[in-house]
Parts: C-alpha cells; sequence; structure tokens
C-alpha cells in the first residue's frame, strides 16, 4: 500500500511539471500508445505477403534494369571482380585513384596485373571517386542505385519473405537507436 501511495504522489508530482512545461499531450500520447506497443510485443505484427513480393518483385527489376545500364556503359561487361572492375575504373573511365595522406594510392594486394597492388574498387572507394566526365559521374550514379537496390532486396523483401506471416520483437522504448 506504500508503494502504491508514494507512485500516485509522484505521477501527481510528474503530471504538474507536464503541465508546466505544456507537455500534457506527450503524456497522454505515451499513456494511449503503451498497451498498443505491449500488445505488438505480445502478439507479433502480420506481414502484407502480397505486398512485400509485390515490392520484391519491383526492387529486382529494377535491380536488373540497372546493372543492364551498368553493362551498357561498360562495353558489354558488367565488372564484378576486383581486377575487372579495376581495370575499368581506372584504365576504361581513367578515374584517379584515391591517395593516403602521403600522396600514394591506397592499394590492396598485389596481383599479376597489378604488381603494387590491385586499385581499390569497394564500394566505398567508388562512392569517394571525383567523377569529371558524364560517363563517370552516371557510373557512380548508376553503382548507387544498385547498391540501394541490393540493399531493399536483401535486408528488406526477403527478410520479410523469409520471416512468415508475422513478425515478433521487442520494442525497447528506453533508448534511443
Amino acid at each position: 500500500q506504500k508503494d502504491v501511495e508514494i507512485t500516485r504522489k509522484v505521477f501527481l508530482v510528474q503530471r504538474k511539471v507536464l503541465k508546466d512545461k505544456g507537455l500534457v499531450p506527450v503524456f497522454f500520447l505515451r499513456c494511449l500508445s503503451t498497451p498498443v506497443i505491449a500488445d505488438i510485443e505480445m502478439v507479433g505484427m502480420g506481414i502484407d505477403r502480397e505486398l512485400v513480393i509485390k515490392k520484391h518483385c519491383e526492387f529486382s527489376e529494377q535491380h536488373w534494369e540497372t546493372k543492364e545500364a551498368i553493362k551498357e556503359l561498360s562495353g558489354g561487361i558488367v565488372p564484378s571482380g576486383a581486377v575487372q572492375k579495376a581495370h575499368f575504373l581506372y584504365e576504361t573511365l581513367k578515374f584517379d585513384e584515391l591517395k593516403d595522406r602521403r600522396g600514394k594510392p591506397i592499394r590492396g594486394k598485389p596481383h599479376k596485373q597489378f604488381p603494387e597492388g590491385i586499385p581499390k574498387t569497394d564500394e566505398a572507394t567508388i562512392l569517394a571517386l571525383k567523377a569529371k566526365t558524364p560517363r563517370q559521374k552516371e557510373y557512380i550514379r548508376l553503382c548507387l542505385i544498385e547498391t540501394e537496390l541490393k540493399k531493399k532486396i536483401n535486408t528488406y523483401t526477403l527478410k520479410f519473405l523469409q520471416a512468415g506471416d508475422v513478425l515478433y520483437g521487442t520494442i525497447n522504448q528506453t533508448i534511443s537507436q
């Protein structure tokens, strides 16, 4: 009984502070949303499989079209391996290699075609390259689109399709993340 009375007194003090600061609507929203959030944690959230399948198909088609555009831009190849991509980026498109603070090119492991190391071709490097020509700009634009579509497919739609009909999770309201 003492705990209940202390809790009541704390509540009344908090309510006054909220009123003084103009935050009563936030308080009421919190009171209304807490049972809903608790219900979602206990029962789960239903997945609209038809919508997920539709979005997955859309993203997959856009991804294929983007890869075809990259293939066309590159003259018929889709640079996939690091060596092939390095040749395309630095010899065909003539991008300047990224350099470290000493002015030395940033490279990977040596290779028979690149004895001083394979020029970097990872996603972060491609996004950091300075495009000067329209063809370079178009390649970077297409790479950005392709990366975003891969993320949507692999992180979102495939995960939802594998999850089944209901998602369960823990909603932690005490931290921001």
